[in-house]
């Protein structure tokens, strides 16, 4: 499928209009995940052989049979290939995402279903949340901070807020989230966590953030053994301090601004369960500002192939 022409896209009308047959979407995607040819998903090896149907393959060496979806997150759905195509366009088309709503009005399925696509969709993004690690440029520095869904601190009565939390929670409603930030790539992190406290923090830091590293942070008392590990310079908000010298923490606070547009001004509520994945599709969004829609929509599609199987593995870990 030639590459130059999908660029051409302007809207999702010219999309359909492109993909008008299953059978186009299909031998796209099977080109796109195997550019050098196509591997077998058990043993890797390239002497395979196509059915008829031109989807379907099986491995002369170790005789497995296989589709294109398989160890994917299109794996186990029923769906056509080119409602798929339409609904990542569409997802990453705008920048607040796509309702379910609207989703299930232009692929022509039920919302429900429209529910169930957008978090495959959402799964996608996870290894571009967990895969990167912050500090490996010298001199870089690490913008760290907390925040929390569903409920702020200023709207609370007097005598429930906070004292000196800027935005932080004691209430159990309330979903805390952690952000890191790292200024020399512009790549961004977060992950939701059961608390804030320093015993949940620096853990998180030290698994992500190389150590040694530069690390801005506020007043927050969370972040009182960073100095243990890195070079660590706190601003403090409370006394209406907004830098100390050339930390600040204004870039990870900027990423709250987009989080919480997208989750108050298109979800309007998220539960607890399915956080995380809206963190990772904002974290997407967010480290992919630079890329085109067509830049994105490709890339994304090239991550189910990868993010499925990971998936798969973390919940047979965790139901172990």
């Amino acid at each position: 499928m030639c590459q130059k022409r999908i660029t051409e896209f302007k809207d999702v009308e010219s999309l359909k209009k492109h993909f008008n047959s299953e059978k186009i979407a299909i031998l796209w995607y099977i080109a796109l995940r195997w550019a050098n040819g196509v591997r077998c998903v058990k043993c890797k090896s390239d002497n395979v052989c196509t059915f008829r149907d031109g989807i379907r393959f099986k491995c002369r060496d170790c005789g497995k049979i296989f589709s294109f979806k398989v160890g994917t997150i299109f794996q186990n759905t029923k769906l056509p290939m080119k409602k798929w195509v339409i609904a990542y366009y569409l997802y990453l088309a705008d920048s607040l995402g796509v309702s379910s709503y609207v989703l299930a009005k232009h692929c022509n399925v039920t919302q429900t279903t429209a529910c169930n696509m957008l978090r495959r969709i959402r799964e996608t993004f996870r290894q571009e949340n967990e895969k990167q690690i912050f500090g490996l440029i010298e001199g870089s520095a690490v913008q760290s901070d907390e925040t929390y869904l569903k409920g702020k601190n200023k709207n609370k009565h007097g005598n429930k807020k906070t004292v000196n939390g800027q935005g932080r929670s004691k209430n159990p409603a309330t979903v805390p989230v952690m952000g890191i930030v790292d200024k020399a790539t512009g790549k961004a992190k977060m992950f939701k966590v059961s608390n804030t406290n320093a015993q949940t923090i620096t853990p998180l830091l030290l698994k992500y953030v190389v150590p040694g590293t530069n690390v801005h942070t506020d007043e927050w008392k969370g972040y009182k053994e960073l100095v243990k590990y890195y070079h660590h310079v706190s601003v403090n908000h409370g006394n209406k301090e907004y830098a100390n010298g050339d930390a600040n923490t204004n870039r990870v606070e900027g990423l709250w601004s987009l989080l919480k547009r997208l989750v108050y001004g298109r979800y309007r509520k998220v539960s607890d369960k399915h956080t995380q994945s809206y963190l990772n599709e904002q974290v997407y969004r967010f480290n992919s500002r630079e890329v085109s829609t067509f830049g994105k929509f490709v890339n994304c599609f090239e991550l189910t192939a990868t993010g499925y199987k990971t998936l798969y593995q973390l919940k047979q870990g965790l139901a172990a």
